[in-house]
This record gives structure tokens, C-alpha cells and sequence, in this order.
């Protein structure tokens, strides 16, 4: 009996809105492992109960790897048994949990999802300029890329990309927004300000030059 979901890292969602920016945003530490390995390599202590005479269940759960990262249950039992699937998603107060029970012997296993907080991402080095220095208003979306803290990449995979949506100018405070299979609607505040600039017009500061010229 196998269940699988398959999916890439959680993807990150910005926007604006009253000069607050909420970009929306998933510990384990696990080795890496594909999910074809053998499941009783996976990476968890997941098998919480084995019903006597039975197997146990096995859960792969890893958001590393963009192809084969998801959620994955398997279990040996009676021809036409069907995992009972039961996800209490975690928030940045509670934790949550992925469980997968058979519905013909009673096994389960199960694997915790940790709260999530900022601690688990911080702004990749490359895009420090931009909420150092500011951007230019160009009506087009900014890219901020975060890397995640290796204690949530079982979660989050190894960085999240936000597209940053403005429609004026101002100072926005940045927020994190995630909303995955395994988290809820979440939105955590962040430490950076991102400052947009008006657009520079060559032609109006060759404009304000003259005008300022002294006369001959």
C-alpha cells in the first residue's frame, strides 16, 4: 500500500498593502535520503504503534528536493487496506503533525511538524543590498531570496523565493506569509524594511539642471 503527494519547496507569495508587505511563508533534522530508499531508512522515528503481528508504517516526508520531495506512507497489510490520513497543520504557535494509519490493521506512524518562526530563514547575502540601499519603482514584482536554517529544510526546502509586489512608493515593512500542506495560513514579521524609491527620469534632471543654472 503506498500513498504519495509530491511537491516542490513551498513557494512564497508577496505582496503590499498599506505600506506593509506580507510575503506570505514550514525540525527535524534529517540526512538526506530519496524517497525510493528502503523505508525503513527514512529519516524519522515515525512508527508510533505497530499493531501485533503486523507491519509497520513507514512516512517519508522531505521538501528539499524540488522533483521528489512531498510526503510518502508505506505500509504492508491485507490486499485493498487504505491509509487514513490525518494532517494537523502547525502555525508559529503550535505544532502540527502528518499521521498515517491503516484502516485494516490499526498501524500508524506519524512525524511532527515543528512551529515555525523566523529563526528559520535569513536574507540570502546577495539580496542585502536592496534593503540596505533600496530599489528604484519600476511597477515591476522584487525578488527577495531567504535561505533556510538546515534544522526546517526537511520543511521548507533550502530557500524560498518571495516576489515582492509594490504600487508606489514608501517604506514597506516585510513580512513572511506561508501556506503550505503542512502549515496554515501564516504571516511572521521580519527584521528587514525594503525602501522604494520614485523612478529615475534622466530628462527631468537634465530639466531641473537648467533650471538652476546660474546666469552667464
Amino acid at each position: 500500500m503506498q500513498k504519495k503527494k509530491t511537491a516542490g519547496p513551498p513557494r512564497v507569495v508577496g505582496w503590499l498593502l498599506a505600506l506593509s508587505m506580507a510575503v506570505g511563508m514550514l525540525p527535524v533534522t534529517a540526512a538526506a535520503a530519496a524517497s525510493g530508499d528502503a523505508p525503513e531508512t527514512w529519516p524519522a522515528p515515525d512508527s508510533r504503534y505497530t499493531a501485533p503481528g503486523e507491519e509497520p508504517v513507514y512516512i517519508f516526508l522531505d521538501y528539499r528536493d524540488e522533483d521528489t520531495g512531498g510526503v510518502l506512507a508505506r505500509h504492508t497489510c491485507v490486499e485493498g487496506a487504505q491509509f487514513i490520513n490525518d494532517v494537523v497543520k502547525a502555525n508559529t504557535a503550535d505544532d502540527g503533525y502528518v499521521r498515517f494509519t491503516c484502516d485494516q490493521c490499526g498501524s500508524w506512524a506519524q512525524i511532527d511538524v515543528p512551529a515555525v518562526s523566523i529563526a528559520a530563514i535569513t536574507l540570502g547575502p546577495a539580496y542585502q543590498s536592496m534593503v540596505d540601499n533600496g530599489v528604484e519603482f519600476s511597477g515591476d514584482p522584487y525578488t527577495l531570496l531567504y535561505d533556510v536554517s538546515p534544522a526546517y529544510q526537511r520543511y521548507l526546502g533550502t530557500n524560498l523565493k518571495n516576489e515582492v509586489s509594490v504600487t508606489e512608493t514608501g517604506i514597506y515593512s516585510l513580512y513572511l506569509h506561508l501556506s503550505t500542506d503542512i502549515y496554515e495560513d501564516v504571516r511572521i514579521p521580519t527584521n528587514e524594511k525594503l525602501t522604494v524609491y520614485p523612478k529615475n527620469v534622466p530628462w527631468a534632471e537634465n530639466l531641473i539642471k537648467r533650471c538652476t543654472t546660474e546666469p552667464a
